[in-house]
């Protein structure tokens, strides 16, 4: 593997969840040849300005050989968001606690500054079993993506998960 590749790849001796994974990358490799799967149902599901730019995008992967093939994953998520909300809170506790979140944009009710505050609330035993639920979950997910070399996925799609 080429050194510059290595840039991204693999632990820093920083963040512990970093694992030592095989990363095989052959940028030679034509783009017709790797096997792309879509989230379709979640691109067309998307309306106004932005489904204009993500069928742009698809199509422009097209254009550029990629062969894209529509695939489903999980079409009922378990209720864990309020996990990444948990984790944002973590991060930004300290402003939270110390009133600093009230000077940050967006203050209504669905706002990130508004999920700081209200994931303080979340219940210790509901936060372990969804953790527990996140692990199967990424386990499916393993399994469903490993026959695949790449999954386009609109971003959107990531954060709709019932709550």
């Amino acid at each position: 593997m080429h050194s510059s590749w290595n840039a991204i790849y693999g632990p820093d001796g920083y963040d512990r969840s970093v694992a030592a994974d095989p990363f095989h990358w052959e940028p030679c490799r034509p783009l017709s040849a790797m096997k792309v799967g879509v989230l379709q149902k979640a691109f067309d599901s998307m309306t106004g300005e932005d489904k204009k730019v993500y069928d742009q995008a698809l199509a422009d992967l097209r254009k550029a050989g990629v062969s894209l093939t529509p695939v489903a994953f999980d079409e009922n998520p378990p209720p864990i968001r309020f996990l990444l909300e948990a984790e944002g809170a973590a991060a930004f506790d300290d402003i939270t606690r110390n009133g600093e979140v009230r000077t940050l944009k967006g203050q209504t009710a669905g706002s990130w500054p508004n999920t700081f505050r209200s994931s303080r609330f979340i219940p210790a035993v509901e936060y372990i079993r969804a953790q527990r639920e996140r692990t199967r979950l990424i386990e499916r997910f393993e399994k469903f993506i490993a026959d695949w070399d790449a999954i386009v996925i609109p971003p959107q799609a990531l954060l709709v998960v019932p709550t």
